[in-house]
């Protein structure tokens, strides 16, 4: 009799944290669809409404009809007391740039829990004026300096991340615990002051605090709140489910699953072997070890200290490191744009950044195969040693040497080499959609494929001494659909198609060449198909600006979202 109603409390205990949980779940499930609808509600608004005038009545009144909309939604009519809520809304305007930042409050509520989400809206181009100064295509180059700023206007990189305070309540265990195939649901928090080890268990709880090492294997922990691992862990063979993660010394994933519904902030180190993280923003302040991982970041990801990752993937909206980081044999997928600091590429990697990517000092990739793919810009502030294949939808800018030997070089853009290029003896392909910009006055360039360059736009050699000769070293043809500008320096006005004045390379006309080794300009690549980048879409360099744009349509984001 005893031993089944044993049996029966088990039963019942687990039925309860399985519908504890599933009720967590479908309350944040139901926040995060208003975070959604308000999304759209504003982006349907602005479009119907055009902004004119003072732009905080404008929002005032937007954000009024949003919560009176809400308000009569009914997500589900076999359960009405599942809803969404606006419950707060904290609004920052730049009315001269017409930007509005909107902190808003949503909470989502089943029948038995509630949680509230706060999601950060960012408003752009609420202007009702147009444009004093159209953008040009070329504005990419004369504001390349300024392309990335140190004191970022993006909050996400400045703002410091508050470390949440130990629980003042919960189920507290003052000695260092053994914990061996326990299993209960805590309805309170968990606070463990002497750390401990915990094997072969499945707890739940609110908010968990350990304050010294925690060792945990074979364990399923589900955290309804914000965890903190004061003194770091090792987790093998175990799965955690929280809302937010804290660690303020090194922590292992080893053959573990972690899910993080919001932050996750690591104030050490951490490694991850044959495991996986996923989580909504992410923050380390030391090194990153990553060894036939996953990790799953859907906004931001602040390296500090740099990184590794081998035999491993990698998914983020954001990357931003100070540091060195290394891509070897992983896939690394970035949907915004990634800072770095110095980025090394190892072999068999497959690396795309679905808008622009900013590396402050060195790209390089030195031996086996390896992809790089750029949508838009790419700009490096140093140099360029790269011997895999590289892809840029747009413009790429290297303030110093480009240096390669093998694989493709494909630019959908222009290309502006600040100082020189060194193309190895190999079978470097090398086409650029738009101009191919050259600064002649630091470095000598040498140019030795085995294959023809061919340049959609013009040949632009910036800074050429006066009564030079001798250009750089070419072993094969450079076709030029355009012309070859040359600008000697202390001259602000080019010299066009300049033939019989170089003797390395030659320039001729198309059609008036009879050897190798010399730049061909008015190359007939009209019939060529437009340069098209894998993955990327089709970007039209070569139309004119509007010289009257209209105002840019408003842009809304969500930036951030962070969980309660």
């Amino acid at each position: 009799m005893t031993v089944g109603l044993v049996i029966i409390n088990h039963s019942l205990t687990t039925a309860k944290q399985s519908k504890q949980t599933e009720s967590v779940n479908r309350a944040t499930h139901l926040a995060e669809m208003g975070v959604i609808y308000v999304q759209k509600s504003i982006e349907q608004y602005v479009k119907t409404n055009p902004p004119q005038g003072d732009l905080s009545q404008y929002v005032t009144d937007m954000f009024t009809e949003i919560e009176q909309q809400i308000s009569n939604i009914q997500v589900d009519s076999e359960h009405p007391s599942r809803q969404f809520q606006l419950k707060n809304v904290d609004v920052n305007i730049d009315q001269d740039q017409g930007i509005v930042k909107a902190a808003v409050k949503i909470n989502g509520k089943d029948e038995r829990k509630e949680k509230e989400l706060t999601a950060m809206f960012k408003i752009s181009s609420l202007n009702d004026t147009p444009t004093e100064n159209p953008p040009t295509k070329d504005d990419w180059l004369n504001n390349s300096s300024d392309y990335w700023l140190e004191e970022s206007p993006d909050d996400w990189i400045t703002e410091p991340i508050a470390y949440p305070e130990k629980p003042k309540s919960g189920e507290t265990f003052n000695e260092w615990i053994d914990w061996k195939e326990k299993q209960e649901n805590f309805d309170n928090n968990l606070i463990l002051n002497n750390g401990g080890r915990i094997q072969n268990s499945d707890l739940s709880t609110w908010d968990f605090y350990g304050n010294n090492w925690i060792e945990v294997k074979n364990t399923i922990l589900n955290l309804d709140g914000v965890t903190v691992f004061n003194n770091g862990g090792y987790f093998k063979n175990s799965e955690l489910t929280a809302v937010e993660l804290y660690s303020k010394n090194f922590i292992e994933l080893d053959h573990s699953l972690f899910t993080i519904n919001g932050l996750s902030v690591f104030n050490n180190s951490a490694k991850l072997e044959n495991s996986e993280l996923s989580t909504e923003n992410f923050y380390i302040r030391n090194w990153l070890d990553m060894k036939n991982s996953e990790l799953f970041i859907n906004g931001f990801a602040i390296l500090n200290n740099g990184g590794e990752a081998k035999g491993s993937k990698i998914e983020i909206e954001k990357i931003y490191s100070n540091n060195f980081v290394k891509i070897d044999n992983s896939e690394l997928t970035v949907g915004i744009f990634g800072k770095f600091d110095y980025l090394e590429i190892g072999q068999n990697s497959n690396i795309t950044f679905n808008k622009d990517l900013f590396v402050s000092n060195q790209l390089n990739h030195s031996n086996g195969e390896a992809t790089l793919h750029v949508c838009n810009n790419m700009v490096v502030k140093g140099g360029v040693n790269y011997n895999g294949n590289l892809f840029a939808g747009r413009n790429v800018l290297i303030e110093d040497k480009l240096i390669t030997k093998n694989g493709t070089f494909l630019v959908g853009g222009s290309v502006y080499l600040k100082e020189g290029i060194n193309i190895e003896s190999g079978n470097t392909e090398f086409l650029v959609g738009g101009d191919f910009i050259i600064n002649q006055k630091y470095s000598f360039s040498s140019i030795k494929t085995a294959n023809d360059l061919i340049v959609y736009g013009d040949l632009i050699l910036l800074d050429v001494p006066k009564y030079q000769h001798y250009l750089f070293n070419l072993k094969n043809n450079l076709f030029v659909a355009g012309d070859v500008l040359v600008y000697y320096h202390g001259e602000e006005d080019p010299v066009k198609n300049p033939q019989d004045v170089f003797s390395s390379p030659v320039i001729k006309e198309y059609g008036n060449h009879d050897k190798k080794g010399a730049i061909i300009y008015h190359y007939p690549v009209e019939e060529l198909p437009k340069i098209k980048i894998e993955g990327c879409p089709r970007q039209d360099d070569d139309q004119e600006p509007n010289p009257n744009p209209n105002p840019q349509e408003p842009i809304v984001e969500i930036v951030d979202v962070q969980y309660s």
